[in-house]
Order: structure tokens, then sequence, then C-alpha cells
């Protein structure tokens, strides 16, 4: 039985780039096609107003709010930014988050919607 008293240290560190190693495994695929996806939108081949460009312009938003509250994270383990300001970033993120999760689910909405309408 494992004594109680025996302290036990945690890297940070080493435990955050693992959770991101696990992230990136889990995305697999979506990542590569969100990837192409920003690629396109960022060379210019899609036109402003197209919904890809959109769709394009929602996950730019969520990649950068997420990196945002993960940089915030490893900030306030160092020590160089208070608890308001990271909970704002971490904040920031699951609203986008949430908006993204919002647009998926409409745009999945409306696929079912017209693969169910009469050819």
């Amino acid at each position: 039985m494992p004594s109680l008293t025996t302290p036990t240290i945690i890297d940070a560190k080493a435990a955050y780039n693992e959770a991101l190693q696990a992230q990136a495994v889990n995305l697999g695929d979506k990542a590569h096609l969100l990837t192409n996806l920003q690629e396109t939108a960022a060379t210019g081949a899609l036109p402003e107003s197209s919904f890809a460009n959109t769709i394009a312009q929602v996950f730019n938003n969520g990649v950068n709010a997420q990196q945002k509250a993960e940089t915030a994270g490893l900030q306030a383990l160092r020590g160089e930014i208070d608890q308001t300001e990271l909970v704002t970033a971490i904040t920031e993120a699951e609203a986008t988050l949430n908006t993204i999760v919002a647009v998926r689910d409409r745009v999945l909405s409306a696929y079912q919607e017209i693969s169910r309408l009469p050819i």
C-alpha cells in the first residue's frame, strides 16, 4: 500500500504537452481539413463573402481564442498574470467554442433537412 506521506510530484508542463498531443491525435483528419480551409481562405482563393470563408473565419477565431487561453494558462502558472486575466481568457475561449458548436449544429441540421428533400 503506498504511503500517504510520500509527496507526488506533478510536472505541469509535461502534463500540458501530453494533453495537447492527445488532443492533436483526437482531431486527426479534422485538423487537416481545418488547416486546408484556413490555407484556402488565407490565399484569397475564396470570395470575401463566401460561406466557406465565413466558416473559416469562425474556426480561426476559435483557434485564436483557444491559443490565447492556453498562453494565459501558462502565464498564470509562471505568475506573470493574475487570475482575473486568466478567467477572462478562458471565458472568451469557452464562448467562442460555444459559437462554433452552435454553427456546426446549424450546418448539420441544414444538411439533414436538405438531404430529406424529395428530388
